[in-house]
């Protein structure tokens, strides 16, 4: 989640690999057919409810 009214930073993107949530750019090697079919299907198994506390709980965790 990011703040658009602030215009000095930029957001970063949130997306899934196929196996986890991931707060990094994805480069072109991890976007295969597998990872968007796994999370066109994980988005789909979710309630827009249960998606932002998967978001949220997954910001809280410390970074590895």
């Amino acid at each position: 989640m990011f703040n658009e009214n602030n215009l000095e930073q930029s957001g970063t993107p949130v997306w899934w690999d196929g196996t986890k949530l991931r707060f990094d750019t994805p480069s072109p090697a991890n976007l295969s057919m597998h990872s968007l079919l796994s999370a066109i299907t994980f988005l789909q198994s979710h309630s827009p409810q249960e998606l932002t506390m998967i978001i949220t709980s997954s910001l809280m965790m410390p970074k590895k």
